[in-house]
């Protein structure tokens, strides 16, 4: 399972998602395709990859691993609650 990334959630150099358009889950925003984030090695970034199926609000939802514009990947802090 691919946990979902939220308003806060890290990426693997650093920094942390900083908009997060999707509907809240445990409290805080979802991340879907295209929301930024600040990378601590890269600057202002987006998110460029998001799962194949799960959508909301006509988006991609970003889980686990997915890719930021920068190629950083990003971290969820709930790694056992997404998509398969």
């Amino acid at each position: 399972m691919k946990g979902v990334i939220r308003l806060g959630d890290a990426l693997t150099q650093g920094g942390c998602v900083t908009s997060a358009s999707g509907a809240e889950f445990e409290g805080k925003s979802v991340m879907l395709l295209g929301d930024s984030a600040h990378c601590a090695a890269h600057g202002k970034t987006t998110a460029a990859e998001g799962h194949t199926s799960w959508m909301m609000n006509g988006r991609n939802v970003v889980v686990d691993s997915c890719r930021a514009q920068c190629g950083c990947a990003f971290i969820s802090s709930l790694p056992d609650a997404g998509a398969s």
